[in-house]
């Protein structure tokens, strides 16, 4: 009988908990960088305007990626990166005198699994975007 309750607790609790849940991969990385400014780099991610998440740091050349946790359903979504400049994080932006604005904002319906992919090109000016 103690085996049969638990395999019902086990049932309920893992599709009452279980569901809702919505795992976000942000992967990123710059191209066209100049020679001598490949800075450090990372990433804020803001789900409904509350950090989520901080990436690890890495060179902008290399390609970096972090996850976040959040619930399922449409939300706001936003990405900044942010560069070491003479040991100082800076938001990647235009206001910063970068030449570009490293940052993603939409509102998202996040699924069960969730990717976003960024390529920031420092040559064309642009942010190159890919989301499943």
């Amino acid at each position: 009988m103690k085996n049969v309750f638990m395999l019902i607790f086990l049932l309920i609790s893992t599709t009452t908990f279980g569901q809702g849940k919505s795992k976000l991969t942000i992967d990123w990385q710059f191209t066209g960088i100049i020679e001598g400014y490949d800075h450090d780099s990372k990433v804020e991610v803001y789900i409904d305007d509350v950090l989520a998440a901080t990436s690890t740091v890495s060179k902008q050349s290399k390609k970096n990626s972090v996850t976040v946790i959040a619930t399922r359903g449409t939300h706001k979504v936003r990405i900044v990166n942010f560069a070491l400049y003479e040991n100082q994080w800076d938001e990647h932006s235009h206001a910063n005198d970068y030449s570009l604005d490293a940052v993603y904002d939409s509102n998202l319906m996040l699924k069960k699994k969730n990717k976003i992919s960024l390529i920031f090109d420092i040559d064309k000016e642009i942010v190159i975007e890919s989301v499943k």
